[in-house]
């Protein structure tokens, strides 16, 4: 069992009286709560970049389960974004962690747009193929938690500067170009700029 989890900067947002990143937690711990000890478990945390928690697939006892949900709490919502695609074609690559095992890759997300490539039908067929072509296939499938009607995702798209050095003291201006991914109107907000 491959699970990769979305921590991306967009899971951090409150949904209600929780944050996004707590939800996927709790849906991590109800998966992982369903393997066994003869079962193994391999996590794979999206941002900023694909990085596996562990060198090799673990046993899914309750010890290794407690360890792998305290380093994923610990690893928290990242400040970057998440290539998902990327994510997902790491954990199909992955090596099996057995001759003729079945392997079961789950993607938890907040369900934010960017950083799944929707113009980039090819590329996630190329990764069907792929994970049809094993044996036996691997089994895919995407749990969004933190989502729901009214959903707001703002998302800083670009930054960009009217130049490209700027000495110490001298003026220059910064634009932000941000976005709403989610399905709700947002409010009036504030952006806060740090360096």
């Amino acid at each position: 069992v491959i699970l990769v989890m979305d921590n991306s900067m967009s899971t951090a947002r409150k949904v209600g009286t929780s944050t996004a990143f707590a939800q996927e937690l709790t849906e991590a711990r109800r998966l992982m709560q369903q393997l066994n000890s003869r079962d193994r478990l391999r996590v794979l945390l999206a941002s900023p970049r694909p990085e596996w928690l562990s060198d090799s697939p673990v046993s899914a006892e309750a010890s290794q389960i407690r360890d792998l949900l305290a380093q994923v709490e610990a690893a928290g919502p990242n400040p970057g974004t998440a290539d998902m695609w990327e994510c997902v074609q790491r954990a199909l690559k992955a090596a099996p962690a057995g001759r003729d095992l079945a392997r079961f890759v789950t993607v938890i997300t907040d369900g934010q747009a960017y950083g799944w490539r929707p113009e980039a039908s090819g590329a996630w067929s190329s990764l069907r193929a792929l994970a049809g072509k094993v044996s036996p296939p691997i089994q895919m499938r995407v749990v969004v938690a933190g989502g729901g009607p009214g959903l707001i995702n703002l998302a800083v798209e670009k930054v960009g500067a009217t130049r490209a050095v700027v000495g110490v003291g001298q003026p220059a201006t910064l634009v932000a170009s941000v976005k709403n991914t989610g399905t709700g109107l947002s409010q009036s907000t504030t952006l806060l700029w740090s360096a």
